[in-house]
């Protein structure tokens, strides 16, 4: 059988990557110029809520990828060692950068703390997850 080759993000140079960027970049460039306008802030939560969503359906459908070609792998063995019992663990990641991504969100709502760039930290807080 064929190996399937998965792909991880990509890093901050991956075309998803510089897209997110440019994107949010030009939306806190707009928000410190313009000053606080609300607009901004809830198309930025649009796109960003997209993103997240999509971008978290493609890790979930890679893991699950993972783990059927990980229970194949397991029922080859098993056949090979006649029935010898085995467990696969998968380690479960820890989200870091959860509480970063919170703060910002939250000073991005603050009239004047809201002129930070923190929509584009918090794409780049995702992307470095």
């Amino acid at each position: 059988m064929a190996e399937v080759a998965t792909q991880s993000g990509g890093g901050l140079f991956s075309p998803e990557a510089l897209l997110m960027l440019s994107i949010f970049g030009v939306l806190d460039i707009i928000d410190f110029f313009l000053g606080s306008i609300l607009v901004v802030d809830i198309i930025a939560i649009l796109v960003y809520s997209a993103w997240t969503y999509f971008r978290g359906q493609a890790k979930k459908a890679s893991e699950t990828q993972a783990q059927i070609e990980a229970a194949r792998k397991t029922r080859e063995e098993k056949r090979q060692q006649f029935g010898e019992k085995k467990k696969v663990r998968q380690a479960s990641l820890a989200k870091r950068g959860k509480w970063l991504r919170k703060v910002l969100f939250i000073l991005e709502w603050i009239p004047i703390v809201g002129m930070i760039p923190g929509w584009t930290l918090m794409v780049y807080s995702e992307l470095k997850d």
